[in-house]
């Protein structure tokens, strides 16, 4: 028998995030799926890149930091989560 997997289903949508400049802000996208999924983060369709020091990723890519908001840094983030089985999951939200 095969091993019970289970396609990505976040379950916490992401929300609006109102921030004053140099706050931080945070995006959390908790992911339930089997195996593990890949989470990649967009701004405004463009991915945030790992290495960028304005972010931070971290909890297996669940949890988004914006270590110092910008005027710039408005705009729609997307977590998606993929592992493979099933369709992979989309959440947004907006940082005002």
């Amino acid at each position: 028998m095969a091993p019970f997997t289970k396609a990505p289903l976040i379950s916490t949508p992401l929300e609006t995030v109102d921030a004053l400049v140099e706050d931080i802000a945070k995006f959390v996208c908790v992911v339930e799926s089997y195996p593990e999924p890949e989470i990649t983060w967009t701004r405004n369709s463009i991915p945030i890149r790992l290495f960028d020091t304005r972010y931070s990723i971290q909890r297996n890519g669940q949890l988004l930091t914006i270590l110092s908001v910008e005027d710039s840094d408005d705009g729609v983030y997307c977590c998606t989560a993929d592992n493979g089985v099933g369709a992979a999951a989309q959440s947004c939200g907006a940082l005002q």
